[in-house]
């Protein structure tokens, strides 16, 4: 569930972004990540959902805050 959800966040983000495959790599990652950090600012408890999920692709959960 959790790599779903980062999903379609990322399609939403290429779509109000309107990023192309055409930009060079460096430009659409760091638009990416701007947009999703606008998204992570604006929803908070959605993120804080998505932490809370454990992802079924990943058996040995790792968290970068340990």
């Amino acid at each position: 569930m959790q790599d779903t959800f980062l999903h379609e966040v990322f399609h939403s983000i290429v779509h109000v972004m309107d990023l192309k495959e055409t930009e060079t790599e460096e430009n659409y990652v760091r638009r990416l990540a701007t947009g999703l950090c606008t998204v992570w600012n604006h929803n908070p408890a959605a993120f804080k959902w998505w932490s809370s999920v454990k992802s079924i692709n990943d058996p040995i959960a790792i968290r970068l805050d340990s």
